[in-house]
C-alpha cells in the first residue's frame, strides 16, 4: 500500500484504498505523504482516528525520521462552542 501511495502521489492522481482493521493502513500513507515533501490533506471518518493521527502516529513518524512533520486539525462547525449560545 504504501508504495502504490508514493506512486499516486508521484504521479499527482488519485487513489483509492481498503484495508481491513489493524492493518498499518495509516502508516502506510502517511509516510510516503511525509517523506514525498507535498502538502496532502488525510480526512478520517471519525475524531478519534484524527486525535490518534496527530497524538500519535505523527510524534512516532517524527521521531523515527528525524525530520519535521508539520500538521493541522481542521473540524466542523459543531466540534466548537457558538460564542453567543454561550453568552446567553
Amino acid at each position: 500500500m504504501a508504495e502504490a501511495v508514493q506512486r499516486a502521489l508521484e504521479d499527482r492522481r488519485m487513489l483509492l484504498v481498503e484495508a481491513g482493521t489493524g492493518t498499518g493502513k495509516t502508516l502506510a500513507y502517511l509516510l510516503p505523504a511525509i517523506l514525498s515533501g507535498q502538502k496532502v490533506v488525510v480526512s478520517t471518518g471519525t475524531r478519534t482516528l484524527q486525535d490518534q493521527i496527530l497524538d500519535h502516529d505523527l510524534p512516532l513518524l517524527r521521531e523515527h525520521l528525524g525530520q519535521p512533520v508539520v500538521a493541522s486539525a481542521m473540524k466542523g462547525l459543531s466540534n466548537y462552542v457558538c460564542r453567543r449560545r454561550f453568552a446567553e
